[in-house]
């Protein structure tokens, strides 16, 4: 037993044994208003950059707005005029955007050949904010990107 083996957390035999895959969402950018209710207002966002600063919240970005924890589903967008079989995201029942075409195959195969125990996803960007030392704040934005996780069995 090594130094620091004690800090592994030993997983499930379940959770050792899945596929694990990630893909990027495409076209997130088309869907501002389905993933603006789906914002959590984070509490540090109103605090002024001293009281950040005083709290150790130095050079780490603070976004305006955080997406936790929402129920993730994939389905075929049979509207869809532009791509046959294209597959779109849903986040709690917003759709966000859609898995890339070059994935689209190999995700449908997993979907209907494979089972699936969960489907998570990572939403990242926004609005935030850098506080300095001195308790400057300075505010920034960058695109919304949405990563997907698969895991199945």
């Amino acid at each position: 037993m090594g130094l620091f083996d004690f800090l592994k957390k030993e997983q499930p035999q379940e959770e050792r044994n899945l596929v694990k895959e990630d893909f990027k969402v495409v076209g997130a950018h088309y869907h501002p208003n389905e993933i603006k209710r789906l914002q959590n207002a984070n509490p540090d966002w109103r605090k002024g950059g001293k009281t950040l600063a005083a709290e150790g919240k130095v050079m780490q970005r603070i976004y305006h707005y955080s997406y936790i924890n929402k129920p993730v589903k994939i389905e075929i967008d049979d509207g869809n005029i532009y791509r046959k079989g294209a597959l779109k995201v849903l986040i709690a029942g917003e759709h966000v955007g859609y898995i890339p075409d070059e994935h689209t195959k190999h995700v449908t195969e997993i979907l209907k050949t494979k089972s699936v125990k969960y489907v998570t996803a990572y939403i990242k960007g926004g609005e935030y904010k850098v506080v300095s030392e001195n308790g400057d704040a300075v505010k920034w934005e960058e695109d919304i990107k949405i990563n997907l996780r698969i895991a199945y069995a």
